[in-house]
């Protein structure tokens, strides 16, 4: 039995949903459902930059991401585990006909997003959405849906594909190095000031390196006990990455600029393709929508402007320890062909706790 990550269309921008509760009881609970465990990976929502980056993953909404596994006879089941509420309050669901119905006792904070409608019903408040999301961009009739406990489940036979609006991708070291990704990643398809975009992440493994530094760095550095600084953060350290449609012709590369000194209150930050240690190298940098990395949110999102020591337990909750790239390249880029994925040729830090460039090629992530 296989597992897959997908990734559906959109980025879940607004965090709705805090401690919203699925069918857990009498009229919508899934009559005679078997209780199912989820497979690995499904268990807290990644890859948004409010959801992934620092924080507690598993507090939020994320109704377009997906872990599926394979069933017998060519079906799939896929656990989405932050399903969609009208709000953050108690709430117990069902899915009936491609429309899901919620039911609670107080009208959702704002009257519930835009895609909720609520009215009173006796003691109870209805609220439907008849645009849910399902596994894949087309949903309804190939997917049987249902809520269990925090997650919300869908089965489908006449081989439906898996979520289609993204994907995942890992990197491992050519010579083999531990066998372990060195990257891993994903993209998804989104809007981002008005423009249609893809939005690419690299997570860097941190084996190879990290956000600790100063006194509280991780050992294993290159240096022995001088062990790993902010300057070296602030140093040389990029990511080089193509960008190909989907014939395989690359039609954008760029080195990201990590992080480096900045005009913004925390003194520091990434500049992207254009800054820094980020320059464009073949392609028009207009197609560069936007970029940002991890380092950049622990200073200026969450406001943690450790730049001599990183922080230690308890002093910045959320802080992210991995190294993180996120760029938005304009999807118009792609033309007809549509994204093909990114290329990475290598990685690097300076230093790292193994080589600090490890040259990379794809493969099917665990």
């Amino acid at each position: 039995m296989g597992t897959h990550l997908r990734y559906g269309l959109g980025l879940v921008l607004a965090i709705a949903g805090i401690g919203g509760t699925g069918c857990i009881g009498g009229m919508f609970s899934e009559e005679g459902a078997p209780p199912l465990v989820p497979p690995p990976g499904a268990g807290v929502c990644p890859m948004d930059p409010d959801a992934y980056i620092g924080g507690d993953p598993s507090l939020y909404e994320c109704p377009e991401f997906w872990v599926c596994e394979d069933l017998a006879g060519e079906r799939k089941r896929c656990f989405n585990p932050g399903p969609d509420y009208p709000d953050g309050g108690d709430w117990e669901c069902r899915d009936e006909g491609g429309t899901t119905v919620c039911r609670g006792s107080d009208f959702p904070d704002g009257g519930g997003d835009g895609d909720w409608d609520c009215e009173r019903q006796a003691e109870f408040v209805i609220c439907t959405n008849d645009r849910p999301d399902y596994p894949d961009e087309g949903g309804g009739s190939p997917w049987d849906c249902w809520f269990q406990d925090e997650y919300r489940i869908c089965e489908g036979g006449d081989t439906p594909g898996y979520p289609d609006g993204g994907g995942d991708f890992c990197f491992f070291p050519t010579d083999g190095g531990d066998g372990g990704a060195v990257v891993r990643g994903g993209y998804r398809f989104e809007t981002r000031g008005g423009r249609d975009v893809v939005h690419v992440t690299l997570i860097f493994d941190e084996a190879f390196v990290d956000n600790t530094y100063g006194t509280n760095s991780s050992d294993g550095y290159r240096g022995g006990d001088r062990g790993h600084t902010f300057r070296d953060l602030v140093s040389s350290d990029h990511a080089e990455v193509g960008f190909a449609d989907g014939s395989g012709r690359e039609v954008l590369r760029a080195k990201f600029d990590y992080i480096s000194p900045s005009d913004v209150a925390s003194g520091y930050d990434s500049l992207g393709a254009t800054g820094g240690d980020g320059r464009m190298m073949t392609g028009d940098d207009s197609a560069v929508v936007d970029a940002t990395s991890s380092l950049a949110h622990n200073l200026n999102e969450l406001g943690c402007v450790f730049t001599e020591d990183s922080p230690g337990a308890g002093e910045c909750p959320g802080w992210e320890p991995r190294v993180i790239y996120e760029m938005w390249i304009d999807a118009a880029l792609f033309g007809a062909a549509g994204f093909g994925g990114p290329l990475l040729e290598y990685v690097h830090a300076s230093p790292s706790r193994t080589d600090d460039t490890i040259w990379v090629e794809p493969g099917e992530c665990p």
